[in-house]
């Protein structure tokens, strides 16, 4: 399985404080390839399992959801208190 990483590359290199690590594991299925990408500046990271899917990828998004849970909880704790 030949891989293009360019993509990645590209994507560590065009922002700031970013990094990427590759997994390809054999064991987990065939041609199994699974890559943590993380923003040391946005403090957030996710999977993609293709090169192609860093052009997709929206860690801001991400960060803004997961900033909603955390005050929704933090509300309803407020409420309950």
């Amino acid at each position: 399985m030949l891989i293009d990483l360019n993509k990645i590359y590209a994507w560590v290199k065009s922002g700031g404080m970013r990094s990427a690590s590759i997994n390809m594991d054999e064991l987990i299925s065939k041609n199994h390839l699974e890559i943590w990408v993380y923003d040391y500046e946005l403090g957030e990271g996710d999977y993609i399992y293709h090169p192609d899917e860093i052009d997709d990828l929206d860690l801001e998004q991400k960060k803004i959801e997961k900033a909603k849970k955390d005050m929704e909880r933090a509300q309803k704790i407020l409420e309950q208190a």
